[in-house]
């Protein structure tokens, strides 16, 4: 029984300049929709960004209310 050969390596993928012209990239492609889409997006994600920056300074100061209270809370018992 011969011995089976060795699996031959993969072609490399073809390079975009052998094969005629390549595709625009998403950047290059003007799509007015997908460009009004795309802003409002951005707009939202900063709105998230602003509501979370609101919401992580209320969570810090209950944080310091609750410890404050803990504090008087334990400061009494004694």
């Amino acid at each position: 029984m011969p011995a089976a050969e060795p699996p031959r390596p993969l072609p490399p993928p073809p390079s975009p300049s052998s094969g005629g012209p390549a595709p625009p990239s998403p950047l290059q492609a003007s799509d007015p929709h997908l460009h009004h889409r795309m802003g409002l997006l951005l707009r939202q994600m900063q709105d998230v960004r602003v509501l979370l920056g609101h919401l992580v300074m209320e969570l810090r100061d209950l944080s310091g209310h609750l410890k404050l209270d803990t504090r008087k809370g334990t400061a009494k018992q004694v």
